[in-house]
């Protein structure tokens, strides 16, 4: 026979496990959908998509990578098969919360770079 204290510990065992569990999968969302605030706040500042593109954004040292990209801004063309950027933000929780890129740095061009001006 199960007693008082037992029966309570149970309910309150499993409404923290649940508890938990929900907050674990918010912060897992979240977490997952930086990179595309990230990319739309690019996109509404610079006018640049990278559709179809392979796109890695690393949060913690802001820096975007993107494979095979080609643009043409102002009579410049530009392709190389990886371009690589820092996205700097005024604070630390610009990329999660979807500030505005305040300037890019650190950009590199791997691979066979072409530029062409017009």
């Amino acid at each position: 026979m199960p007693t008082k204290r037992r029966l309570l510990l149970n309910p309150v065992a499993l409404v923290s496990y649940l508890l938990i569990g929900g907050l674990f999968l918010v912060g897992w969302l979240w977490f997952s959908q930086v990179s595309d605030r990230v990319l739309t706040r690019l996109n509404q500042q610079t006018g640049q998509l990278f559709i179809d593109k392979e796109i890695a954004f690393d949060p913690w040292q802001r820096t975007l990578s993107v494979n095979e990209v080609e643009f043409q801004v102002q009579g410049i063309q530009l392709s190389a098969e990886r371009l690589s950027f820092v996205l700097n933000y005024r604070h630390w929780w610009g990329p999660w919360l979807g500030e505005n890129i305040e300037s890019l740095s650190a950009i590199e061009l791997d691979g066979s770079v072409q530029v062409m001006c017009w």
